[in-house]
């Protein structure tokens, strides 16, 4: 009898196994599964941009870039517009300043390029940032920066604006002005 009982035991596991495996192999193959919606919540990223009331330029007349910040903010040819870039998010991520604007030149007169017409980017300690010259449609990166997830941005700028003295004929650079508009732009990086 015991061994009857061990044939019969040993015959019911093996159809359990083989009913085990048939019952994992349908199952590998033709399990689906649905699911909502996924919702991905990240941190607000904000970002604000501000100028100061002179975004306008006009009524510069040709200048060299002098030896000092400070003689610079006393040129009345040279055009200083303060902007500072600040967020409240706390994420970590990167951050930069377009400056956009199309530049016009007095075509009934000759001499000059708009290529003159030159800027500068400072920190307010005198740190420098960036420079360049303008060009007919004009849209540039003029400062870059990082923030992080731990401390809120505000960092300042000045934005200077002038003409450079080339002693030639720079006439069609008489009397021109124009707006920048600042854009300002961010992507978080975690």
């Amino acid at each position: 009898m015991k061994k009857e009982h061990k044939l019969i035991i040993s015959l019911i596991l093996m159809i359990l196994a083989i009913f085990a495996v048939i019952g994992m192999t349908y199952a590998y193959f033709n399990a689906t599964a649905t699911s909502g919606v996924q919702v991905i919540t990240t941190s607000n990223l904000n970002l604000r941009l501000e100028t100061g009331n002179a975004t306008h330029v006009t009524g510069i007349m040709p200048t060299h870039w002098p030896q000092t910040l400070e003689e610079a903010n006393n040129n009345r040819n040279i055009v200083r517009i303060p902007f500072t870039i600040s967020s409240t998010s706390r994420v970590t991520g990167n951050w930069s300043v377009n400056l956009k604007t199309t530049i016009i030149e007095n075509t009934s007169l000759s001499g000059g390029s708009i290529s003159d017409i030159k800027y500068r980017v400072y920190r307010p300690d005198g740190t420098f940032v960036n420079e360049g010259f303008f060009v007919r449609d004009f849209n540039e990166v003029i400062a870059t920066g990082y923030m992080s997830a731990l401390s809120n941005l505000e960092e300042s700028f000045y934005l200077y604006i002038y003409i450079e003295e080339t002693h030639t004929v720079q006439d069609s650079l008489s009397d021109i002005e124009f707006t920048v508009h600042f854009l300002g732009s961010a992507f978080q990086t975690d």
